[in-house]
């Protein structure tokens, strides 16, 4: 994240102004050329920084300086503020069980994979929850499989609907049929969710 005051800056100033050159961001920012090519090493280095080619029509193109997407994340967000606000409103219209559902359907259908077996269902789901930022590690015992996840999306909404909770257990139920038990959950304070799949039905 971005925690340097000049180059939050730097950041605002490509979101605000699109893709700049050094120049530009040196008149604009008052920043000297080595502050500001640290600074953008240490964005690119963090995946937040694209960088395209410059017409220049006195020598070889120049660079581009512009922002990922990915850098979306160091501005304030409000993501959960909107869904907790959404969840109030179909709550007070009383069909929130039936939107739950729905975006328990159209997750299970967003994470199916195209493995046959048990195992390999678990194992693609466990990939797809990794790749969606929850860190995720399996481990086999004889009787299931324990999914941990280490960051999930829903613990702060959660402590004002726990129903949230459920979204995940159901969501692995949908994609690998099997039954999913959740003693563990970040709600209460522990360091991960843990999800208890049995190997049979």
């Amino acid at each position: 994240m971005v925690e340097n005051d000049s180059r939050m800056k730097l950041v605002t100033h490509l979101k605000m102004h699109g893709p700049s050159t050094i120049l530009q961001l040196r008149e604009t920012l008052g920043l000297s050329e080595n502050a500001i090519r640290h600074h953008l090493h240490a964005l690119d280095e963090e995946g937040f920084l694209e960088v395209s080619s410059a017409p220049n029509e006195r020598g070889r193109p120049g660079k581009l300086y512009s922002l990922h997407e990915s850098a979306d994340r160091v501005f304030p967000q409000m993501a959960d503020e909107l869904l907790k606000l959404a969840l109030l409103s179909v709550s007070e219209l009383g069909v929130k069980q039936q939107v739950l559902q729905l975006m328990v359907d159209q997750l299970s259908q967003e994470f199916k994979g195209s493995a046959l077996e048990p195992e390999g269902r678990v194992h693609e789901l466990a990939e797809k929850f990794d790749y969606g930022g929850m860190l995720t590690r399996t481990i086999e015992h004889p009787a299931a499989w324990e999914l941990q996840a280490f960051h999930c999306h829903f613990r702060k909404l959660s402590q004002e609907f726990p129903d949230m909770c459920e979204i995940p257990r159901r969501v692995i139920e949908g994609v690998t049929g099997l039954p999913c038990e959740r003693p563990v959950c970040q709600r209460t304070g522990e360091r991960s969710c843990v999800f208890l799949i049995s190997k049979t039905l």
